[in-house]
């Protein structure tokens, strides 16, 4: 039969626990005819403990004035930002444009944005299997620049004027329901930008559940 061992468990237990059992050691240790002179002494360990309990109620105090600190911050740093928003503002208005005027307060100057143009028609467009009977999703890769997405779908790709509206996304998907259960629908999307209507996507087919 193997020796019994003893088990502290030092890595699973919290601070405020591991000074309960230290004090549960010394207590029983103490006077006890078995152990007669503890290494180290009883007077030593009790004494850790009691070092390890101020430490850690000054680290549980430090804590608390922190986080009502962080609130302090928080409040100072939205004052700031406030009043540099109309500092900012005011540089604005007298520099009127001139760059040179906006850097002589040592102030950056916003880099202009290239307006976006025709685009691009959306690529990878695929349709899988909805949820639902009579549903499908289709979906594609967003395009930036994009606000929003038009969907249409037919039932015959070779008809010039067979499209119709499938729906309005604004994400890069879009669920299309109301389908005729085995009937084989074509899809295909175009981007709505700032300077309108991209190209029509490559179209995608899949057959209604």
């Amino acid at each position: 039969m193997p020796k019994a061992k003893v088990k502290l468990d030092l890595h699973g237990q919290t601070v405020v626990q591991k000074i309960a059992s230290t004090r549960a050691y010394t207590k029983a240790m103490l006077g006890n005819p078995a152990f007669v002179a503890p290494a180290p002494t009883l007077s030593s360990v009790g004494t850790a403990a009691t070092k390890l309990e101020t430490d850690n109620n000054t680290l549980a105090n430090l804590r608390q004035q922190a986080e009502g600190q962080t609130g302090v911050v928080a409040a100072s740093e939205a004052a700031l930002d406030d009043l540099l928003t109309k500092l900012g503002a005011y540089v604005d208005t007298i520099a009127d444009g001139d760059e040179t005027k906006i850097r002589s307060a040592g102030m950056d100057v916003r880099s202009s944005v290239a307006p976006i143009g025709q685009l691009p028609a959306p690529t990878d467009l695929s349709a899988t299997t909805g949820d639902r009977d009579g549903e499908l999703d289709v979906q594609w890769n967003r395009v930036k620049g994009a606000s929003s997405y038009v969907v249409e779908q037919t039932t015959d790709a070779a008809a010039a004027t067979g499209w119709k509206s499938a729906g309005v996304a604004t994400k890069s998907k879009q669920s299309v329901t109301g389908l005729t259960t085995g009937t084989k629908y074509w899809f295909r999307v175009a981007a709505i930008g700032a300077a309108g209507q991209s190209p029509w996507s490559d179209p995608a087919t899949k057959v209604a559940p």
